[in-house]
């Protein structure tokens, strides 16, 4: 089996390969790509830190390579005329456990204007200000996109059509995108099937200045993987219901808990300021959701960074909480309870307390360095300080440890992030 570094050589030299190959091509054939090589490390023995949601392991007081690091190739078709097609895959190690490429873009694009352009196909989905370029590290100041708002939606692409049309109003420009199909997604806590959904988004571009608004609807369901806190908790509510300590839980199993047909309600709104020299940036998004499972939150972040040569300081500042209904379960302690219905009453009792299963409210601190290496390479070293204001309900996918009176977790755990980013 290869090892890790020889993985990160074969990716660099198949890169240098794919730019030679390129400068052949008609100027009509576009072949290019991006990739980063990713190490970080978590410091904390009793929680788990995922790089990004969609990775199916973290590091637990240890430090790990195969977070962040991935490599894509991307084709783009613009002969003479009105039509264009668009073709990328990306590996990354993903909740699969597996590098094996998946399919980003696949799409076929009609412009029967300068200030129209529809897709058919695979195409990606406007949700967030960087959604354009959400694995396109390379591009972006910090190390990852902000979890705090990015974890509130983890799908990348629709599989459907997708419409955009921009004007020029002065000295700005107007972009409105939508969108309607289908997609999947594949997280730690399970398997998201969204068979319909829809968006809408708006940006507006002036000199330094870009704003975007964005609303999406998904419509799906979770196939929770067996062994993970929201598997465990669903037969937490199934034993209490069966031991008679819980007299509505099969009522709030069936509609608060209900895994299919799941409708979530998600704006967001966004800006940046880049001047090349000071950077501004800022996101805020609330999520609606009629699942306890796939539970509302909202979220932001802000950073800022100011470029001095070849070196970007920056800091960025983040929140994310649970917006839920309360759960309501019905507990009734028996008179002589054992140790195992106390342990199950009290897990349930913090579910209660919390309104929320899967989600809790966390802060972020981060500081890093982004170090210009060349045109197409950067290097960024970031620090991560994370505090969960809950310890004893809503282990997430995001931050994993072990819940209920009896954690060790104190809430708080660092991450330390160094990525080379490159495109080709």
């Amino acid at each position: 089996m290869m090892g890790r570094w020889g993985l990160v050589a074969l990716a660099l030299c198949n890169a240098m390969a794919m730019q030679v190959r390129a400068e052949a091509l008609p100027n009509w054939v576009k072949l290019d790509g991006f990739g980063t090589v990713g190490v970080y490390h978590a410091d904390d023995p009793n929680a788990t830190v995922r790089s990004d949601i969609r990775t199916s392991t973290g590091a637990r007081n240890e430090t790990r390579f195969d977070a962040d690091s991935l490599l894509a190739v991307q084709l783009k078709l613009r002969p003479a005329g009105p039509f264009n097609a668009g073709f990328q895959l990306i590996s990354k190690k993903e909740v699969n456990s597996s590098h094996r490429p998946r399919v980003q873009w696949a799409y076929l694009g009609w412009e029967p204007s300068s200030e129209i352009n529809i897709k058919l196909g695979r195409a990606l989905a406007p949700v967030f200000l960087m959604s354009d370029y959400n694995d396109l590290y390379y591009a972006q100041i910090s190390a990852q996109p902000p979890g705090q708002v990015y974890s509130n939606n983890s799908i990348t692409f629709n599989d459907g059509v997708t419409g955009q049309w921009e004007r020029h109003f002065g000295e700005g420009v107007l972009g409105i995108e939508g969108y309607y199909g289908k997609t999947r997604v594949d997280v730690s806590l399970g398997e998201i099937e969204v068979p319909k959904q829809m968006g809408l988004s708006a940006k507006w571009t002036s000199g330094p200045l870009l704003l975007r608004l964005g609303y999406s609807r998904p419509k799906g369901g979770l196939k929770p993987f067996a062994g993970n806190s929201v598997d465990q908790f669903l037969g937490l509510v199934r034993d209490a219901q069966q031991m008679g300590l819980c007299s509505n839980c099969n009522q709030v199993y069936r509609e608060r808990f209900k895994l299919t047909d799941v409708v979530n309600k998600m704006v967001s709104l966004g800006f940046s300021w880049d001047d090349d020299t000071y950077v501004v940036q800022g996101e805020w998004v609330s999520r609606k959701s009629d699942s306890a499972i796939l539970s509302g939150s909202g979220g932001w972040y802000l950073l800022g960074a100011r470029r001095i040569g070849d070196f970007t300081p920056y800091i960025v500042l983040g929140s994310l909480k649970p917006i839920a209904e309360p759960v309501d379960l019905r507990l009734t302690t028996p008179p002589q309870a054992t140790t195992g219905q106390m342990a199950l009453l009290s897990a349930l009792a913090a579910a209660n307390a919390t309104n929320v299963t899967g989600q809790y409210h966390r802060d972020q601190l981060a500081l890093g360095l982004r170090w210009e290496l060349s045109s197409n390479m950067a290097l960024k070293l970031q620090w991560d300080h994370y505090k969960v204001k809950n310890r004893f309900w809503g282990s997430s996918n995001k931050v994993e440890f072990r819940m209920g009176p009896q954690s060790q977790f104190d809430g708080k755990v660092n991450t330390y992030t160094a990525n080379l980013d490159f495109i080709f």
